[in-house]
């Protein structure tokens, strides 16, 4: 079942200050039907991780090494054409600014029917009416009269919906989402997850969401991936590394979201130079539990963490399956140091009334 498989994912740029390690050594999976989260702060390397898929990465300045299997095809070792015919097919991208993925001087219309003529051999007429369907279906009121609008005639969460229709003008299996929705208001943004949750059920298609937004990742997320400059952190289920973050960095962010109870707390510390990451854990400069081993060598392996609930596994929650998933990249996982310290019990954070899926 599984459509995307990342393994080792490296991407370096050089410029002028040095070499820049944009992405080191990234592993992630993406099951059919499944959304899977990038979370992080801005930095850590998650729209590089999604634009690495298709390929869209400038090389050069950009290098990538590694592996990214799509349905099973090495996409790194496929040819520019063959990676052409997935782009916008097969792999959609919505990105994180809809004015820039518009062109201003093309009609709205106009640049749907391209997406879908692009990759379907489709009569003029036929496609439009395609795209006619298209905005509908994602809210635009109207369709067949604003379809020969143009962008600057739309609000930024049309625009944005605009961006999804196109994106899904072909059926994709794999749609990538950076930051969808970060440039529109809260009650935009609900209606464009809700949208998005009825697409992929009715489509069967997997998404990968980039967000910084950890409500957002509870709210829509099968598994989460926590990302900090570069290097993954922690991955598991959404249940598992939300109620039991096991990495320092995955608590830390939690403890940034504001709560009733208490004030947030910022993460102390600033973020590393790209150009001059630190030696051993990539966080251990900011790390308030970080020993001598952390500063030493490359990052820590990602270890499971299935054992580690209050020192033993846990009965009921989530899944033997997804819990044996849970891994933090952390050296008190390696067997000689005591788990408990960076994994205390659950995050002290509120039941959600309802499934957050």
């Amino acid at each position: 079942m599984t459509l995307l498989s990342v393994s080792d994912l490296r991407v370096t740029f050089d410029t002028d200050r040095g070499t820049v390690q944009a992405l080191d050594g990234v592993d992630f999976e993406v099951e059919r039907g499944e959304t899977l989260c990038l979370v992080g702060e801005s930095g850590s390397g998650k729209t590089i991780a999604c634009e690495s898929i298709p390929r869209l990465v400038p090389t050069p300045p950009g290098d990538l090494d590694g592996e990214i299997r799509f349905d099973g095809r090495d996409l790194l070792a496929a040819t520019d054409a063959e990676v052409r015919s997935l782009r916008g097919d097969r792999i959609a991208h919505v990105f994180q600014n809809p004015q820039g993925a518009l062109d201003p001087v093309y009609s709205i219309g106009e640049q749907l029917v391209e997406a879908v003529q692009i990759h379907r051999d489709v009569p003029t007429e036929q496609a439009r009416q395609r795209a006619i369907r298209l905005l509908d279906r994602v809210g635009i009121p109207d369709p067949a009269e604003r379809i020969d609008e143009y962008p600057h005639e739309f609000s930024g969460g049309m625009k944005q919906r605009v961006v999804i229709a196109m994106a899904l003008a072909t059926d994709p299996d794999l749609l990538v989402a950076d930051e969808p929705t970060t440039a529109v208001d809260v009650t935009t943004q609900s209606q464009i997850l809700d949208l998005l949750a009825e697409l992929q059920d009715e489509r069967g298609m997997a998404i990968v969401f980039v967000t910084h937004d950890l409500g957002v990742a509870a709210q829509i997320a099968d598994r989460v991936v926590v990302m900090y400059a570069g290097e993954v952190m922690e991955r598991g289920d959404v249940y598992d590394v939300f109620d039991r973050p096991a990495h320092p960095y995955t608590r830390a962010l939690l403890d940034c979201l504001p709560r009733r109870d208490r004030d947030p707390e910022p993460i102390e510390g600033s973020f590393p130079d790209p150009t001059d990451p630190p030696d051993g854990c990539r966080f251990h400069p900011r790390c308030p539990h970080a020993v001598a081993e952390c500063r030493d060598g490359g990052q820590p392996p990602l270890e499971s963490v299935a054992e580690v609930a209050n020192g033993t596994a846990e009965d009921g929650g989530t899944p033997e399956a997804d819990r044996q998933d849970h891994c933090a990249s952390c050296v008190y996982y390696d067997g000689d140091h005591d788990p408990a310290v960076v994994a205390d019990g659950e995050n002290e954070t509120e039941e959600p009334e309802e499934d957050p899926r």
